[in-house]
């Protein structure tokens, strides 16, 4: 592996299978629409999803047809208990990497 500052700079023999899924077979992804007090969310969840939904593809031509999402969303707004500040969002979309935001442990 490389050397790095996170310790996650290359996938390997050592690669932590705690910390990185594996990179063929079918992954089963889960979205959750949350809204905050402060930020309520207006109109359907579905924009939101279609916005996901290529990301499918791409995992599968990215992967070599060797790796599969299968996206399912819960279609509602599920509202966090504090509002939207504590929790550092900058934008929606980048919180996608955080397998388990603060936010969801709430």
């Amino acid at each position: 592996m490389l050397p790095g500052k996170t310790g996650w700079t290359g996938e390997g023999h050592d690669t932590g299978r705690v910390q990185f899924q594996p990179t063929t077979g079918t992954r089963r992804v889960l979205t959750l629409f949350v809204d905050f007090s402060d930020a309520e969310a207006t109109g359907s969840t579905a924009e939101y999803a279609a916005q996901l939904a290529p990301v499918a593809d791409w995992m599968r031509t990215a992967g070599y047809g060797r790796t599969r999402l299968a996206l399912t969303s819960l279609h509602r707004w599920i509202r966090i208990p504090a509002a939207s500040d504590p929790y550092g969002f900058e934008r929606a979309l980048m919180q996608l990497a955080i397998p388990c935001h603060p936010a969801i442990r709430a």
